[in-house]
């Protein structure tokens, strides 16, 4: 069985963190490995559990999904120039093994072609792997709705060339006036941005000090970026090597929540036992003597403690009186 509290030590994290992932951190995915969207999977694990607070904004979403596309087909371009149509020297040709290398190449053209239309008709119903994924990590957490003032204050942030963000481009300074608002004084917040625009002119792995210095400002607290999820991921969750891990903490946990119960139930069980017995020895009792005043007495001390004995409280002086007028 899983450790809880070594799989989730209380460490550098108090309760839940407060994580916000940048939109190229998600499209990146398109043109990432299986691996690395494992990465991916345990965020949306953790986020489900509570143990990150994962902040997602409809700005964010719609952004992501605008850019989607563009992503995809850079990603199909890049595969289709993948040249498989290689020229062979005729010094080669009168060797059999030419003969197999040309199978082989035909073989490797009708699986690309193939491979092409499946991948074509998933962009389609957004089924991808990553589609998936990122699906997954969206449900993970609540939506926030970014309101009109934060997108006037993200405009004016871009329009003066306030970092973050390119000059081309408000999206950052949305983003970081979005979570100024949102998050309260005192509380820590975790950047997971690969693209630059967070980060310091000097250290690319670390945030820009006039951003850290404002989030300290206005908030008393500490922001920290880092530049991919495995970073975030070894920072804080190193004991998490699959994203199966997460959902086995959570089963452990509440295996644990019920092995507790139940030992509290035979617990409570053992102790009423003696109890139990004595309420039938004095009912045998009194009902055989007909001494209503002592079986009343009786009941009225046990039934705030069971709603069975409450419940015989009430039925007990009529069945005995009749007994006694019979």
């Amino acid at each position: 069985m899983v450790d809880v509290n070594k799989l989730f030590p209380s460490g550098p994290i108090e309760g839940a963190m407060n994580v916000f992932i940048d939109t190229n951190i998600l499209l990146n995915f398109y043109r990432r490995s299986k691996n690395e969207l494992e990465e991916l999977r345990k965020i949306a694990g953790l986020s489900k559990r509570q143990k990150i607070r994962l902040l997602i904004s409809d700005y964010l979403k719609d952004e992501f999904y605008r850019n989607r596309e563009g992503e995809i087909a850079r990603s199909i371009k890049a595969f289709e120039n993948n040249p498989t149509d290689w020229s062979i020297p005729n010094i080669f040709t009168a060797y059999p093994e030419f003969a197999e290398i040309t199978e082989y190449k035909k073989k490797i053209e009708k699986a690309k072609k193939s491979l092409l239309n499946t991948v074509r008709r998933d962009i389609k119903k957004s089924a991808l792997v990553a589609d998936t994924v990122i699906e997954d990590l969206f449900h993970s957490s609540e939506e926030h709705r970014v309101v009109e003032e934060v997108l006037s204050l993200g405009a004016a942030r871009a329009l003066h060339r306030r970092t973050p963000g390119k000059r081309d481009s408000c999206g950052d300074a949305v983003h970081w006036e979005w979570l100024l608002s949102i998050i309260p004084k005192g509380k820590d917040l975790a950047i997971i941005s690969g693209d630059g625009d967070f980060a310091s002119d000097l250290e690319e792995d670390f945030l820009s000090s006039y951003l850290g210095e404002e989030w300290t400002r206005v908030k008393g607290s500490k922001c920290t970026l880092y530049t991919s999820l495995s970073a975030f991921l070894k920072g804080h969750f190193p004991q998490i090597k699959i994203s199966e891990d997460v959902d086995e903490s959570y089963a452990a946990r509440l295996q644990e929540s019920t092995r507790a119960m139940i030992e509290q139930f035979a617990t409570l069980q053992s102790q009423w036992k003696p109890v139990t017995e004595r309420i039938q020895a004095i009912y045998a009792a009194a009902t055989e003597s007909l001494n209503v005043k002592e079986m009343q007495n009786m009941f009225r001390l046990m039934s705030p403690f069971s709603p069975v004995v409450k419940n015989q409280a009430r039925a007990v002086e009529k069945p005995v009186t009749e007994k006694k007028s019979e």
